[in-house]
């Protein structure tokens, strides 16, 4: 397999993936590049961090 994608691409699809679904291609090279680039493994938890405290500020309101 050819990996063209590089950090911005793969950051770009790690955005996209909260709003849309990701074709297979797009998965596979995503998974590809994520299990070499530990750049992106840790935007991509810090997405996952951030998604996780927007929908729990959403449920409970900003603190008192």
């Amino acid at each position: 397999m050819t990996d063209d994608m590089n950090c911005k691409k793969a950051t770009r699809l790690l955005l996209e993936a909260e709003d849309r679904e990701l074709s297979v291609a797009e998965l596979d090279q995503l998974d590809y590049h994520l299990a070499e680039c530990l750049c992106c493994q840790n935007m991509k938890a810090q997405f996952s961090f951030l998604k996780r405290a927007l929908d729990r500020y959403g449920k409970v309101g900003p603190p008192t």
